[in-house]
């Protein structure tokens, strides 16, 4: 109720006084004479409410109206405005005179707390501290937000900079995780989230209006997006706790590490944070700090709940402890897959870990695997401290979690975060792709049809996001059927902004060949070589066909660098790689062992992993020397 302001109530009772009702919006239009003509419209106790002004006893907990007499009633001038939601009162002027030491109260309907009016009562007197219109926090949602929360596209890139979206689930923007040149601009999306007990509201309540649950406290983005905060419910300054009830309040957090390992059991305010300090391979051969929420019961009277930093230092055994240099192979030498004689030997290098290791099947060969650069994924490049600033969120870099003792993946979650998984094998694929499901028919209603290719398998979660299985016979893999677990969109009730990684994590997805794509089609064989081992590989084949296909591989006739006419090559792989190229998914021995079939960058060229037991796409980034990684290796002398 906008238009009902009282100017002339000196306290705020919650059983009001001189009532003939328990509605005390007669009374307080009566008193100031200001009231909307609504003002008598009003919900009992028990109704659902956004705002006090919804509710007869002008307080609304837990989107829910309050009883009309509540055990115990907030102290005398403890209590905020009505324009803040809740209570009838007298807005605060600057250097007016206040009675109750430290209470904050904010005027106006923002996500941001930065973005509205705030009163502060200092030192006996209200200081009142004006929005910053030219925050970009503050502005209004912009005309590119989508229509739903549910489809905002998380960690996608975006336009325009610095768009800020607001929905009933929660808040959306696009921007960088850091102010960093050449950072790219992303979808982030954060819904309210609970730490610890109680609950939280789905909407920010406003700093001052009264809670329920003392002790709850609530993460509205904080650290995650411009503007957000984290606020608890506790009790009011002085000590004076009317029962349960106590008011909201902001809670100020640190955001990022601090520049040393702090000391054990030292306060610290960002719940869950990681900080790793070092330069070892491996995170957890670094000294390594964690701020917990500490376990003591919020009282009523507590300014904020705190944490502690736990310190964690490693004590040098393996995987921490790697053998010295001259028992390993020399630097620059691609290893990776090559078969070794001595497991467990570990071999760290300026910018990776390599380990002779076997598993993680019984029919695995003993090889070298190792945290390549070039195998985490695109945009990750060496591994990251934890807690660092990360450039993309929901960007996730495999450090060899799958071939090495301590592996680990690393997900941009607004700062490096770590997740580890237990190091199993990959079931290979089965050997005919799934059939697709038709949705449940209603009774009465005719028979549904399967969905088309490239369309969700409905009703079949998968839990291995990202895994891919092919199906075909194709040189090409999109020239064959495939059988995608998709990752899902994170929960909007969850305050991540990535999916999660473990678990039932997708839905299955399938796509048939690219029958447009002109690799998919078929050469005229009798203009081909003979023999795959007879094509000209390098010699120019101006006027012959695209490519062509044989048992071992596809020759493409394209253009080449240094070459003023179009030249023959063909999927070579590097010794010790199957041919022909194997299916994704199926299973391999040669773990870690990458195979390039084709020239990185070329339209048909596939490179591939053996990681997990099975063969996994690799994307690679040409720009930097990728043969490097499986380059001619004399497998008789390595270590």
């Amino acid at each position: 109720m906008a238009g009902l302001a009282v100017a002339s109530v000196t306290f705020v009772p919650w059983a009001w006084s001189g009532c003939a009702s328990a509605n005390v919006h007669p009374t307080a239009q009566t008193d100031s004479g200001t009231a909307s003509p609504d003002a008598t419209v009003c919900s009992l106790g028990g109704a659902q409410c956004v705002k006090g002004a919804d509710c007869c006893s002008l307080l609304c907990l837990g989107e829910r109206c309050a009883d009309e007499t509540p055990p115990v009633g907030p102290p005398v001038g403890r209590v905020c405005d009505e324009d803040s939601g809740t209570y009838l009162g007298t807005r605060q002027v600057q250097g007016a005179p206040c009675g109750s030491e430290g209470l904050v109260c904010e005027f106006g309907g923002s996500r941001v707390v930065t973005c509205d009016t705030i009163a502060t009562c200092n030192g006996g007197l209200w200081q009142v501290s004006p929005p910053d219109p030219t925050d970009p926090a503050c502005a209004p949602s912009s005309s590119s937000c989508s229509p739903d929360w549910g489809v905002v596209p998380v960690a996608q890139s975006c336009t325009p900079a610095n768009a800020r979206c607001d929905y009933s689930a929660g808040q959306c923007e696009c921007a960088q995780n850091a102010p960093v040149p050449g950072w790219p601009f992303v979808w982030k999306c954060v819904a309210p989230g609970l730490i610890g007990q109680g609950s939280c509201p789905p909407i920010r309540p406003a700093l001052g209006t009264p809670c329920r649950e003392l002790g709850s406290t609530c993460d509205y983005g904080v650290c995650k997006l411009r503007g957000g905060n984290r606020q608890a419910c506790l009790g009011w300054p002085g000590g004076a706790a009317p029962s349960n009830y106590g008011r909201w309040v902001d809670v100020p957090v640190e955001c990022g590490c601090p520049s040393s390992p702090p000391d054990s059991g030292a306060p610290c305010s960002n719940f869950e944070l990681s900080c790793e300090y070092g330069s070892a391979a491996f995170a957890q051969c670094d000294v390594h700090a964690s701020c917990s929420r500490s376990n003591s019961t919020t009282k009523a009277t507590d300014t904020a709940p705190v944490g502690v930093w736990t310190l964690f230092v490693p004590d040098g055994g393996p995987p921490c402890a790697p053998a010295p240099p001259d028992a390993c192979p020399p630097p620059g030498q691609p290893i990776e897959g090559v078969p070794c004689s001595s497991p467990s030997r570990d071999c760290d290098y300026a910018d990776k870990r390599c380990e002779c290791a076997n598993g993680p099947t019984l029919q695995s060969e003993t090889t070298w695997r190792c945290t390549d650069p070039l195998l985490a994924g695109p945009g990750c490049g060496a591994r990251p401290r934890l807690g660092t600033p990360c450039p993309q969120e929901g960007l996730v870099c495999n450090y060899g979690i799958s071939e090495i003792d301590g592996g680990s993946f690393e997900v941009c979650q607004g700062v490096w975060t770590g997740l580890s998984l237990p190091n199993e094998p990959t079931p290979p694929c089965p050997p005919t792709p799934p059939v697709p499901q038709s949705p449940p028919v209603p009774p009465g209603e005719p028979p549904g049809v399967p969905p088309p290719f490239g369309s969700p398998l409905l009703l079949m979660p998968c839990d291995n996001a990202g895994g891919v299985c092919e199906y075909g016979t194709s040189n090409v893999v999109a020239c064959d059927t495939l059988v995608v677990c998709t990752p899902a969109k994170p929960n909007a009730l969850t305050p991540a902004g990535a999916p999660s990684l473990v678990g039932p994590v997708g839905q299955l997805q399938l796509i048939g060949p690219d029958a447009g794509n002109p690799s998919c089609g078929t050469s005229d064989a009798s203009a081909c070589p003979a023999l795959f081992a007879t094509v000209p590989r390098g010699a120019s084949c101006d006027g012959g066909p695209a490519f062509c296909d044989y048992a071992e591989g596809r020759c493409q006739c394209a253009p080449s660098a240094g070459s003023p006419s179009p030249t023959w090559s063909c999927q070579d792989p590097p010794p010790l790689c199957p041919t022909p190229r194997p299916r994704l998914g199926t299973a391999c021995t040669q773990e870690g062992r990458v195979c390039a079939y084709g020239s990185c960058g070329s339209a048909d060229s596939q490179t591939q992993m053996c990681r997990g037991a099975v063969w996994v796409a690799l994307a690679l980034d040409c720009s930097v020397d990728a043969a490097s990684l499986f380059g001619p290796v004399d497998a008789a002398a390595a270590p």
